[in-house]
């Protein structure tokens, strides 16, 4: 699947991939994961972590998952600024304030 922007009259295309992993517990699904994230950033790919536990609320891994993100984010902002953008605004035109202090909250690092 892929999803194109416009961003500054040139058109950026992203591609999104989704990966679910289950098994056995000491199966080695972290370790084929982490590897794999590790290849995957090292090509130049923006990856979303998020471990479900059968303890925690799904949605608040969600979030955290988004959280930490948001953090690779702006730490390398020079390599993803074309995301950031879109991302902001994206939310700016489709959320009011309240409705961002509230994400805030969520979301910390947003």
């Amino acid at each position: 699947v892929r999803s194109q922007y416009a961003i500054n009259g040139s058109n950026i295309t992203f591609p999104k991939r989704a990966v679910f992993i289950s098994g056995r517990s000491g199966s080695g699904k972290s370790t084929l994961l982490r590897r794999t994230m590790n290849q995957c950033r090292d090509r130049g790919w923006f990856v979303v972590y998020c471990k479900f536990d059968k303890q925690a609320d799904a949605l608040m891994t969600v979030f955290k998952a988004i959280d930490t993100s948001l953090v690779c984010l702006a730490t390398n902002f020079t390599s993803y600024s074309p995301l950031v953008n879109i991302i902001h605004r994206t939310l700016m035109s489709s959320i009011d304030m309240e409705g961002i202090r509230e994400l805030c909250a969520i979301l910390p690092n947003l």
